[in-house]
Parts: structure tokens; sequence; C-alpha cells
């Protein structure tokens, strides 16, 4: 035998993290079972969070429903129409910003009719255009709307309410295409802005977002496998399976594909400003709208007014922008040696198909392999 190096240790079972879906709730006679998940390695545990089957249980008084009925709900009762703005993003992945954009071109630069904590929910005073969540505010009937509580953009709405709302409606979705509002996926005559980010940045922003798995006591690495299998756990699936569905959808003409990377760049700001005016509003912007849209969506302006609207009667907080920057993600993986190769891995084996390019920092990108029709990647 040669003096090579030792053949490197094989983890033990107990050693790696794994997904673990157990039955928490039995099903009842209107509705499905619900579910819990958490990272398992060893004695350690950690749930996926304060949630069944992947997201918060809607409760309206004493009213509840399973989040996957409710999905159910909004493809079969309601549907987009032609003049629809919506922005759709996966989480983490430039919503914020994106739905700046988008309302400061419609609303013709002025920043301060916007609210940044909300991120510019309707507006109910009328003073300007605003965006809806309808995964998050709609409900199936007036009295969970009547007893309902929410705040910003949870306030409960009606479907009769969404329908009266005038053109154009600015729509906020996390859906991937077949869970699109209708369920038929795109519809003509509508505008989709979908905004990508790279999947190194997305995952370490989720992990200090939402139900907040850092202040939660998750190590980072049991983030990372848990944010890698959301195809089990998450209503939007994966970043991965989320972008493939968007992807195959972004040849239309309706649907504008923005990089989170380029869209926050000091040096391209302008260009995709003027391009995200040009698509929403079907003109050519002046040049005074598209200085106004730069300036409005800097991330330190919005931060400034989120801080100024904070307030004991606001549910949200300037926390949710939390960098605005692109490529912060190294400092997160390097503590835990061969967790940026899994990532890589999972993205080379997962985003096949047309080639695309994120870029992840430091001059790098990873590009998606292209197949060959009846042949390998290359």
């Amino acid at each position: 035998m040669d003096g090579g190096e030792p053949a490197a240790k094989r983890p033990k079972p107990d050693e790696e993290w794994r997904l673990e879906k157990t039955l928490s709730t039995a099903a009842a006679p209107d509705d499905e079972a619900q579910h819990a998940f958490a990272m398992v390695r060893g004695a350690e545990r950690h749930s996926i969070g304060p949630s069944t089957d992947g997201i918060r249980l809607l409760k309206d008084g004493a009213v509840s429903w399973h989040p996957r009925k409710l999905r159910e709900w909004l493809r079969a009762s309601t549907k987009l129409r032609t003049g629809d703005v919506v922005v759709a993003c996966y989480p983490k992945c430039g919503t914020t910003l994106t739905e700046q954009l988008v309302l400061l071109a419609l609303n013709g630069g002025d920043a301060a009719s916007l609210d940044p904590l909300s991120k510019n929910a309707r507006n109910f005073s009328k003073r300007a255009l605003g965006k809806v969540w309808p995964e998050a505010c709609l409900r199936p009937d007036n009295q969970q709307v009547q007893v309902g509580q929410g705040k910003e953009e949870f306030v409960p709405m009606t479907l009769g309410e969404f329908n009266k709302l005038p053109e154009p409606r600015v729509i906020k979705t996390h859906a991937r295409v077949p869970h699109l509002l209708g369920g038929n996926g795109l519809v003509k005559g509508a505008k989709y802005v979908v905004c990508t980010r790279n999947p190194f940045d997305a995952c370490v922003s989720a992990y200090y977002h939402a139900w907040h798995p850092q202040n939660n006591g998750w190590p980072f690495d049991a983030w990372v496998h848990a944010w890698l299998a959301s195809d089990a756990w998450a209503p939007h699936g994966s970043w991965f399976r989320w972008h493939t569905e968007w992807r195959n959808a972004a040849s239309s003409e309706s649907v504008l594909w923005l990089w989170y990377e380029d869209v926050v760049n000091v040096d391209s700001q302008e260009y995709w400003a003027r391009t995200i005016a040009t698509f929403v509003l079907g003109e050519d912007p002046s040049d005074e709208l598209v200085q106004k849209m730069v300036a409005g969506a800097s991330f330190a302006a919005m931060k400034a007014q989120a801080l100024q609207a904070e307030g004991p009667s606001r549910l949200n907080s300037s926390e949710h922008l939390r960098v605005g920057k692109a490529g912060t993600w190294r400092d997160h993986f390097a503590p835990y040696p061969g967790l940026e190769e899994e990532v890589r891995k999972v993205f080379k084996a997962r985003m096949a198909g047309p080639g695309l390019a994120w870029n992840v920092g430091e001059g790098e990108a990873i590009v998606t392999p292209i197949t060959l029709p009846d042949g390998p990647s290359r």
C-alpha cells in the first residue's frame, strides 16, 4: 500500500441532517390531515416553523381551514384578468424591490405615497395605487372577513372587493405557475414581472425572514438542508422547481424577467428602471420618472422610510429590509465545509435546460447546463 492521504471520514447516518415528516393532527371530516416537519440529526430536532403543511394555519375568529384548501379555492374561484400586473418572485428574491419599482412607475415616481412597511400594500386612503397579495388576504366568505384579524397586506378582503379593484391591479405572488389565480397559467393581456436571485443569497436571506430560523436557534447548515428540501414542505416549492416553471413560461412576451443582482447594481439601475416602466406603462417613460424610480427604490431610501413608519400599531418592521446587497452569502457558508458544494450539486441536477446564468458575486456565475434533445448536457 502506498502512503497516500487517508480516505475522508464518512459521516454516520445520525450525523447527517434529514427531513422528517410526522402526522400532527388527524384528518377532520371537512378537512385534511395536518403534518409537521423537522430537520433532525442525532438528538437535534428543529421544526420547520409555526406551520402546518409548510405554511401558517390561517384562523379568522373561530373559523380555520387547511391552507391547501385555501389555495385550491383561490385557483377555483379567482382569476387574473387583462390589465393585471403580477409581481412574481420566489421568497426573498427581490419581491419588495420589484414591487417598489412597479408601483413607482404606476404612481408617477411618488415614493412618499407608498408604504414600505406593508410592502406597499393596497392603500385604503386611495392616495396611491398599491398592491394586493391574494394568498394572504382573500377569504372564501364574508363571515371570515367580518371577524378576521389582520393588518396591512393581511387585512382580509372578500372576493367581491378584489374583483372591484381599479385597473391596473398590482398583484404580488410567490406562487408557482400552475398555482396562479385561476389555475390556468399565464393569462393573455396580463403582465408578469418576475425577479430572480441567485440561490445562495436567497437561502441566506430566508434564514432571517418570516418565522426567522436564525432567531429560533436553527444552525445555518440545518436551514440550508431544509431549504433545499422545500419541495416537501413549502407551498411555493423549492427555489429550483419554482424557477424551472417560471423560466419555461418566460419566453412569453407578457413576462419581464429581472435579475436582482443587476437591478441593485448602481451601474445598471437606470436601465432596469426604464425597462420596468416601459413594460408596465406600455410607453417610454420620461427621464424624470426614471430618476424618481431609481431614487425611490434605493435601499437607503426604503430603509429610512420604513424606520420612520415603525410603531406599536404596525405589523411589520424595517427588519424586512435587511441588507439590500448581492453576493454576501459566502460568509455564511464558509464555516461549513462541503455545504456550498451541496447547493451547487442540487443546482446542476435540477436546473438543466435553457442556459441561464446567476451572478453569485466575486465575478462568478453559476450556469444552468444546456440539455440537448436526446443527448447529454453540456
